[in-house]
């Protein structure tokens, strides 16, 4: 029973028309390369899953791709007996190189650890090394060969070449000479070796991964051919099937199988460590991401999905990382909004402040102006008094001057009346009581109007000493 891992279900990568040939993360572990069978490849984020653009231009389907060492290249395979460069940035990919030379279909691709050499393998017996920056190819590896390629791999320094080959044989080239500098083979008692679908070194490359049909991943001494290793569970069913190297954490081999799984073993032990299930078709397809414990996957036209998969412990890091990162943004958040209403309370505090000192200025301003005010009082007072006093003297003149002429004019009428018969008729003593009469209302009126003008006076300077804001009705 499988036990060790806890890789969990990421994602579910939808878009291709076909079937998933291949997959490939880049070696700087930002992106993920789909290749299918409708011409196509898809560029996806390596963690998120997000899709990023396609890359078109082959006439027929692609069978594999590979990244140069620093992720700036994008290497395609395909059947319409081509292989074409394409230059990777995160936003577009373009054409740059097409290779010619193989006579039927290109169905696999590799660069050297340097990027500075290219080799594929085809339908037509041969495999090739291409000079990339001219184009040219250096070494065609064919002789030997008595049946398609179907993998082509360098080891760890560029200077060996590993081909598989449905002839049952794995042939490790000299890339310098072009020449086999080992071969071995699977023999059976009953008959041919079975055809071998995938061969690749291993990461310290003194060992071989080599799949067959005969349902097993053999870890192979390239010096004798010995079987070191062999990894069981899976199967090929005349599938050609990829396998990659897990690093990230324990060591493990990861392979796809005909019954619509992941398998994933223990290098050293040999012992299985999980089975992935949730593909609906063959999965022929798997990468390893280089530096975490993330697993992609592909399968055939049944399903024609990528899957991403991840460790557990590592996925829930990064929900967590993502929820703290979530609850920092919130906080922020908070905290600007607590920043702006800090900055209102202060805002409505020099505001009130502001009121207050306006207010204290004007107090002090009505303070200062209150002796100024009372002066002006006093002298518009004065004014008036003065006003009245002239207006009393020029009334008592001009009843002085009327009285006078009345005199007057009684006096020559008595003087009439006396040479006339000598004395005062009823008419002139009515008049003289009339004005009698009125002499007394004007001394009343003036003794009311003196009067009047004191009580003003008392009741102005009781008001100026109750309080210092009645300039309005002072003045008025």
């Amino acid at each position: 029973m499988a036990q060790g891992l806890d890789y969990r279900p990421v994602r579910v990568l939808k878009g291709h028309k076909m079937a998933i040939s291949s997959v490939r993360f880049s070696p700087n572990g930002k992106w993920l390369a789909s290749a299918s069978n409708d011409r196509t490849v898809r560029i996806w984020d390596a963690y998120t899953g997000d899709y990023l653009y396609s890359l078109v231009g082959h006439s027929l389907g692609i069978s594999d791709i590979a990244w140069n060492p620093d992720s700036t290249v994008l290497a395609t395979a395909s059947d319409d007996t081509t292989a074409c460069l394409w230059a990777i940035n995160p936003e577009s990919g373009k054409r740059i190189k097409t290779f010619k030379g193989h006579t039927n279909y290109v169905m696999c691709i590799n660069f050297n650890p340097k990027g500075n050499l290219l080799a594929t393998g085809s339908f037509d017996h041969t495999a090739k090394i291409w000079d990339v920056e001219g184009g040219a190819c250096i070494h065609t590896l064919g002789a030997p060969h008595k049946d398609l390629v179907v993998s082509a791999n360098f080891n760890n320094d560029g200077s060996k070449l590993v081909t598989a080959s449905f002839d049952g044989v794995v042939r490790i080239w000299d890339v310098s000479t072009g020449q086999v500098a080992f071969f071995f083979s699977f023999s059976r008692a009953d008959g041919p070796s079975h055809p071998v679908c995938y061969a690749n070194w291993s990461p310290n490359s003194k060992f071989v991964l080599v799949g067959s049909f005969d349902g097993t991943w053999k870890l192979t001494n390239i010096k004798t051919g010995e079987v070191q290793r062999q990894y069981i569970g899976h199967s090929f069913n005349d599938y050609c099937i990829f396998a990659a190297f897990s690093l990230t954490g324990r060591k493990c081999i990861v392979s796809g199988s005909a019954d619509k799984r992941v398998y994933i073993w223990d290098i050293n032990t040999q012992q299985l460590l999980q089975v992935l299930e949730g593909h609906k078709d063959v999965v022929v397809a798997v990468a390893a991401h280089p530096h975490n414990g993330i697993i992609a996957s592909g399968a055939l036209d049944g399903d024609k999905c990528v899957r991403l998969w991840r460790v557990q412990s590592e996925l829930e890091a990064a929900l967590s990382d993502e929820a703290e990162e979530t609850e920092h943004d919130d906080m922020k958040r908070e905290d600007s909004r607590y920043d702006y209403d800090d900055r209102d309370d202060r805002d409505d505090r020099d505001d009130r402040d502001d009121r207050d000192d306006r207010d204290d200025r004007d107090d002090r301003d009505d303070r200062d102006e209150e002796p100024e005010e009372q002066e002006e009082h006093e002298e518009h007072e004065e004014e008036r008094d003065e006003r009245d006093e002239q207006d009393e003297e020029e009334y008592d003149e001009q009843m002085k001057t009327e009285h006078n002429a009345q005199n007057n004019r009684v006096s020559e009428e008595e003087e009439e009346d006396e040479d006339d018969d000598g004395m005062m008729d009823e008419e002139t003593l009515q008049q003289l009581q009339r004005l009698q009469q009125l002499q007394q209302l004007q001394q009343l009126k003036r003794l009311a109007q003196q009067k009047e003008q004191a009580m003003n006076r008392s009741g102005s300077e009781e008001s100026g000493g109750n309080s210092g804001c009645n300039s309005d009705s002072d003045g008025a």
